[in-house]
């Protein structure tokens, strides 16, 4: 437990690092270190909890089940950014998505209303909240345009272009539902476009 303590307050130093020893040490001391190995389950669908999740280190998905109970990732979260449902989060209501790790991953679990009583007391507590919302907002926001105005092959060439290192830390499933097509129709497009490229030499 102490490598663990020692491996949150270090994740915590290097994704804010505007926190002090002694704001690291709250956090802490009002949340539960948590793991969750690839593939694990964090967050179920229909789920009441009152927490919020901030990720230290790993990936996490956000998924939506389909009609046929299939997976369809509509989020991906990277270390200093929150997962979770607000709704479900701040209003008890049960979680429309649910959470899985895509990597080993360590994430803090914090009851949002002790949280929010710190932010109220430290400028620095609210600053992680405003930092982890504008992240949250400002993803939410490229993904919106992103799907409303693009082809499938233009989604594509945009993430590839905005993050590239996703195509190489998460299955091309989880891409595919993210960008709003089958996976089939993302191999097609990665296929065209390397021919497009081959062309083009």
């Amino acid at each position: 437990m102490e490598n663990l303590v020692q491996t949150a307050q270090e994740a915590l130093s290097l994704q804010f690092p505007f926190l002090t020893d002694e704001d690291i040490e709250a956090f802490i001391a009002i949340s539960k270190i948590k793991t969750a190995k690839r593939k694990e389950e964090i967050i179920p669908v229909h789920s009441v909890h009152s927490d919020g999740y901030v990720l230290l280190k790993g990936l996490v998905k956000g998924f939506v089940l389909g009609e046929d109970l299939e997976e369809w990732t509509i989020w991906i979260r990277k270390p200093g950014e929150y997962f979770g449902e607000p709704e479900a989060d701040r209003m008890g209501k049960p979680a429309t998505v649910g959470f899985r790790a895509i990597q080993d991953s360590l994430y803090l679990q914090t009851d949002y209303e002790q949280y929010m009583i710190l932010a109220q007391q430290n400028i620095r507590f609210a600053h992680v909240v405003i930092q982890v919302q504008e992240r949250a907002l400002l993803w939410l926001g490229n993904r919106v345009k992103l799907l409303s105005v693009n082809s499938p092959e233009e989604r594509y060439e945009i993430l590839l272009e905005q993050d590239n290192a996703i195509f190489q830390e998460v299955n091309q499933a989880d891409i595919a539902t993210m960008l709003g097509i089958t996976p089939n129709s993302l191999s097609r497009i990665i296929k065209r476009t390397k021919e497009k490229g081959q062309n083009n030499k």
